[in-house]
């Protein structure tokens, strides 16, 4: 699939969908005001809304150079309910952190004493997406439950081919789990979290001890980091 990351936009293409940007614009002012009634410290930086044509993306936020860019497919998203989801998903993976570089272009060797401290999540001085990234690669490495996290089709260890990347995968299923939650949403309406739960993967075990302090999501995880 191509990486829509490194995909060439311009600000013309939204002159193909001119209504579709107004839209995006309505949904980022409805999904920013939802997040916030939840926690009132929640702020996005300045965003860019550009389109991605990549066949089977929605969506998704991407940082270069410290500048963010907010990517919509608009070929797929003519329910502004739909449109909502995309939006909230990839604002959901803001809240939980700005550094995306964990879990996808930093891996757990780059992290200094990792295989040393264990415990190296509790310590509160350490962003949040960080800590959930060493807390999810020391359980899989010393838990055997979490060698049963749900693998998804698309988050591989780029470093280890076929290697399963245990934190991408469970930060997808955790952003859609809060998601849902913020909207109320059934369950049977987002697939892959569906099945964690149906076939009882340890995703499950996860987000259900979360569940209480959802959708708060930096409650949730911070009662994961210290209490699971």
């Amino acid at each position: 699939m191509q990486d829509y990351t490194n995909e060439q936009v311009s600000v013309f293409d939204l002159f193909m969908y001119p209504i579709h940007y107004f839209r995006i614009l309505k949904a980022k002012k409805i999904v920013l005001q939802k997040i916030k009634n939840i926690d009132i410290g929640f702020s996005l930086p300045k965003l860019k809304i550009r389109y991605t044509f990549v066949t089977g993306k929605a969506g998704g936020l991407c940082e270069d150079n410290g500048k963010w860019t907010l990517k919509i497919n608009p070929t797929n998203t003519s329910k502004f309910d739909y449109l909502l989801r995309i939006v909230t998903h990839e604002f959901v993976h803001y809240w939980l952190g700005p550094d995306f570089r964990y879990g996808w272009k930093i891996f757990p060797q780059d992290i200094p004493k990792i295989n040393e401290i264990i415990g190296l999540y509790k310590n509160p001085s350490i962003p949040l997406r960080l800590r959930l990234f060493c807390f999810i690669y020391q359980q899989s490495k010393f838990n055997k439950k979490f060698n049963n996290l749900m693998k998804l089709n698309g988050y591989d260890d780029i470093y280890f081919k076929n290697c399963h990347n245990p934190y991408v995968n469970f930060e997808e299923q955790l952003v859609t789990y809060t998601t849902m939650k913020l909207w109320g949403d059934d369950i049977s309406t987002y697939p892959e979290l569906k099945k964690a739960f149906e076939q009882n993967f340890y995703d499950k075990e996860i987000l259900l001890y979360m569940d209480d302090k959802m959708p708060h999501l930096p409650e949730a995880v911070e009662k994961l980091l210290t209490g699971f």
